[in-house]
């Protein structure tokens, strides 16, 4: 597990920036330059799901939970 903070945009060279990589992966380092974007991304989501709300209580249910938020993605996907 690593803490990094997001890219700004000043740190990014002009011609390595790009809006729909940014909207799509983040500006988390390890995510924003990965040549696997899917896997990290996912990984990241499941890091969440287990350490951040199931550590918090937020979610009594678990994989319900994960798949309202699978939905929610696709549906924003397909509504932009």
């Amino acid at each position: 597990m690593r803490k990094m903070h997001a890219f700004s945009y000043i740190e990014l060279k002009e011609a390595d920036f790009s809006l729909e990589k940014v909207m799509y992966r983040g500006m988390l380092p390890p995510h924003y330059l990965s040549p696997n974007p899917d896997e990290d991304l996912e990984a990241y989501t499941n890091l969440y799901l287990t350490e951040e709300i199931s550590a918090e209580g937020l979610a009594r249910n678990l994989p319900g939970f994960s798949r309202f938020m699978q939905t929610m993605a696709t549906v924003n996907i397909k509504n932009h």
